[in-house]
C-alpha cells in the first residue's frame, strides 16, 4: 500500500510545474492586460476623489503602500490565521498585488507614461512618493538589522513597523504638500477676476463646481466627475457668456455626451456651441445682458466673447496661454 508520504513525493514535481506555470500564466497576463487594469484604476480613483490633487496624489501612493503592507501583514500573521482566514487572505491580497504589478514600467517606459487622462500627473507623482517612503524603510530596515542592544533587538518587528508607517506616511505628506492642483475646481479652472484678450477686457462674474453632472445636461452619460460653471461678461459689448464644462474621466464619454446632445440650438435670445475638447463637454451661451433676440448681425461679436472664455478656459487646462483669432464672421465688434 502506498503511504500518505510516497503519494505526497510522486505529485510533488506536479505541483512545482503548476506552481511555475501560474507565474508565467500571470506574467503574460498581466503583460496583455495590465494597460486596462490601469486605465480601470485611473478611472476609478478619478471618480471616487472628484480627480483632486489629493485624492491622486493619495492613489498613487496607494498603488506602492497597499501592497507591501498585505504582503506584511500576511507575513506577520500568517502562522496564527486559521485555514479560513488564510484563505480569505489570498482572495483578497492577490488581487491587490497584481494590480500594483500592473503599474511597474516595462522596458524603455516610466512611470509618468503609465497615468493618462485626468489627475495623471498628480497620481504618478503620488506613486514616486510611496516609492520614495519605500526606500527610506528600507534604509530603516538595514539599521534595525544591525541593532546587538538586547532591549532594542527583541522588538525588531515592532521597530520595523513603526519605521515602515512613519517613512511611508512622510512620502504620502511631502507628495500632497507638493502636488500640482488639478485645474477641475472652479478657483483653479477660472483663476483671474478679469483678463485682457484681443484687445478686450474680460470679467467673471462667478464661478462654481460641484462634484458629478446630476441635472446639469440633458444627458450625463457616463463617467462624468466634475462640472464647472462660470458667467463672463466683456466691455467689448453687452454680451453674457454663461459657460458650462463637465468632466469626463475619457474623452470616449465625453464624445459620446456631446454627440447625445446635439447641436442645442438655443432660444432666439442666446447662442449655444457644443464642443468635447478632450475629457471635457463645453456648453457655452452667449446672449445680450438685456436678453433681447440676437440678430444675425450680432451673431459674430458676440460668438466671438464665448470663444475667448473657452480659448481661456482650455489654456488654463494645458498650461499654454493659445489666444483664438478671427475666422468664418466671428470677431471682435470693434475690430
Amino acid at each position: 500500500m502506498t503511504s500518505p508520504v510516497t503519494q505526497k513525493s510522486r505529485f510533488a514535481p506536479l505541483f512545482g510545474l503548476l506552481a511555475i506555470a501560474a507565474v508565467i500564466a500571470v506574467i503574460f497576463g498581466v503583460a496583455f492586460v495590465g494597460r486596462y487594469v490601469r486605465t480601470a484604476v485611473i478611472e476609478f480613483a478619478c471618480q471616487a476623489t472628484a480627480c483632486t490633487a489629493t485624492g491622486m496624489t493619495t492613489a498613487g501612493w496607494l498603488i506602492v503602500a497597499l501592497p507591501i503592507a498585505t504582503i506584511a501583514a500576511g507575513v506577520l500573521a500568517f502562522k496564527r490565521m486559521s485555514k479560513l482566514v488564510k484563505a480569505a487572505y489570498f482572495v483578497l491580497s492577490v488581487p491587490i498585488v497584481v494590480t500594483s504589478w500592473t503599474f511597474v514600467p516595462g522596458r524603455g517606459s516610466s512611470f509618468s507614461k503609465l497615468f493618462k487622462g485626468p489627475g495623471s500627473y498628480q497620481m504618478s507623482d503620488g506613486l514616486l512618493w510611496g516609492l520614495a517612503g519605500l526606500a527610506g524603510f528600507v534604509v530603516c530596515a538595514v539599521l534595525v538589522s544591525f541593532l546587538k542592544q538586547e532591549s532594542l533587538a527583541g522588538r525588531k518587528t515592532h521597530l520595523l513597523c513603526g519605521a515602515f508607517a512613519t517613512t511611508m506616511l512622510a512620502g504620502l505628506a511631502i507628495g500632497i504638500a507638493q502636488a500640482a492642483p488639478t485645474p477641475y475646481g472652479a478657483a483653479e479652472a477660472f483663476p483671474e477676476e478679469t483678463w485682457t484678450a484681443s484687445g478686450d477686457t474680460l470679467r467673471r462674474v462667478s464661478a462654481s463646481d460641484k462634484a458629478g453632472c446630476a441635472g446639469v445636461l440633458p444627458v450625463g452619460g457616463t463617467g462624468c466627475v466634475r462640472t464647472l460653471h462660470g458667467v463672463f461678461t466683456t466691455d467689448d459689448s453687452d454680451a453674457v457668456v454663461d459657460f458650462t464644462a463637465v468632466l469626463y474621466t475619457t474623452d470616449e464619454d465625453a464624445r459620446a455626451a456631446r454627440d447625445a446632445i446635439g447641436s442645442a440650438a438655443g432660444r432666439a435670445s442666446e447662442a449655444v456651441v457644443v464642443s468635447a475638447p478632450n475629457n471635457w463637454v463645453v456648453v457655452g451661451k452667449v446672449s445680450h445682458a438685456d436678453n433681447r433676440d440676437i440678430v444675425q448681425a450680432e451673431r459674430g461679436y458676440l460668438l466671438w466673447t464665448l470663444k475667448q472664455v473657452t480659448y481661456r478656459f482650455l489654456s488654463v487646462q494645458h498650461g499654454l496661454g493659445v489666444r483664438p483669432t478671427p475666422a468664418d464672421g466671428i470677431g471682435p465688434k470693434t475690430p
